[in-house]
């Protein structure tokens, strides 16, 4: 978003408008966790670079409303420069100081602005800075942060150190990919996106929505039925795993599929008959878990499926790897490979290497480090 800031600066923007627009949104978000303006206090904690500058703006426009608010600062408020700097001195011109922190300052709050890093950071929260942030949230009350959390790496949502627990999170412009992923997101609580002028064109990230999902999924047609809607067919389910293909297969179904079949072991057979009445299943082994042969006692039902599904509960021992081979050598329809069906082609991936069908892998990072022989 640096670049966006940029470009809209460059568009004649001045930053401290942007600076402005940002503050007064963070400001309507304490409001609202306060519950309303009359007697309550707020604690702004700002650095000395731009999320400060959003936290002054914050400041002011809170005083300005009613509220009590003090303005706890980290670093020599002397060598802030353009609009941070401005902004600064319109707090201080509005009635609000700023004050050194001390963690004493915060009781009697109802809400504490966390405006001390900036999406820019990296690494890890250290002295003064570590002290602040593990005293916001040992504080008994409600957090709401300035475009991300300090302490999280912005561009990872990586945390290497204290970080802020944030109840809200106001992110400007766009969301961030610290405030989406990683332990960032588990730390941004309510993420709030509020518009301030700043396009976000030229992104390098997307998040998947439930409306860009909502826009290919196909629409079916008054005559269908669920013949005609697909069938797909899954292998899995050993003793002890039977959760994982059961919950595989309702996915199947939710999806659209018209019918979704389980091979499985008799035990677990017993188990998805229960859960799952519009299910099929059919035993395809007399052990307790899969082996080469379940491939032929189910082959009927795949050739009749339009995808298959190998891997959830499966197991991930010698006999499960012939048995994935072989599906990946000998099943033309589309094949799904999930769980422990990856973990088995670890170090064994020639069948997968030749397979000329469509083929979908699903792995976890640590599925995927697996694979790749990685860390």
């Amino acid at each position: 978003m640096a670049a966006a800031d940029a470009a809209a600066i460059s568009s004649g923007v001045p930053a401290a408008v942007l600076m402005d627009r940002a503050g007064r949104a963070v400001a309507r978000a304490v409001i609202r966790a306060a519950g309303g303006r009359y007697g309550r206090r707020v604690a702004v904690v700002c650095g000395k670079g731009n999320n400060g500058g959003d936290g002054f703006v914050a400041a002011r426009v809170l005083a300005g409303a009613g509220l009590g608010v003090r303005c706890l600062m980290i670093g020599d408020a002397s060598l802030l420069q353009g609009a941070a700097n401005e902004h600064l001195e319109l707090m201080r011109a509005a009635g609000v100081p700023t004050e050194g922190f001390d963690a004493v300052l915060l009781d009697g709050c109802d809400v504490v602005v966390d405006a001390l890093f900036g999406t820019g950071f990296k690494g890890r929260a250290a002295g003064e800075a570590a002290e602040m942030i593990e005293a916001v949230n040992a504080a008994d009350v409600a957090i709401v942060a300035v475009d991300i959390s300090s302490g999280v790496a912005g561009a990872t949502g990586a945390v290497d150190g204290p970080a802020v627990a944030a109840d809200t999170t106001v992110v400007m412009g766009a969301e961030k990919i610290g405030t989406a992923v990683g332990a960032g997101a588990s730390l941004s609580g309510r993420v709030e996106v509020v518009d301030i002028g700043i396009e976000a064109g030229g992104a390098r990230a997307w998040m998947l929505e439930r409306d860009d999902v909502a826009g290919v999924l196909p629409r079916r047609a008054f005559e269908s039925h669920k013949r005609s809607l697909g069938a797909v067919a899954i292998l899995g389910g050993s003793a002890g795993m039977s959760g994982a293909v059961i919950l595989s297969a309702r996915a199947a179904v939710r999806a659209g599929a018209g019918y979704a079949t389980v091979g499985v072991t008799a035990e677990v057979d017993r188990i998805v008959a229960r859960a799952l009445p519009e299910i099929l299943s059919r035993v395809v082994t007399g052990g307790d878990e899969l082996d080469a042969g379940a491939l032929d006692a189910f082959k009927d039902v795949i050739e009749r499926a339009t995808a298959v599904a190998i891997g959830p509960g499966l197991g991930a021992g010698a006999p499960q790897g012939v048995l994935v081979d072989s599906v990946l050598s000998d099943i033309d329809a589309p094949v799904v490979v999930d769980a422990d069906a990856l973990n088995v082609l670890a170090g064994r991936s020639g069948a997968l290497e030749a397979r000329s069908a469509p083929c979908v892998l699903t792995p976890h990072p640590a599925e995927l480090a697996r694979l790749l022989a990685c860390s």
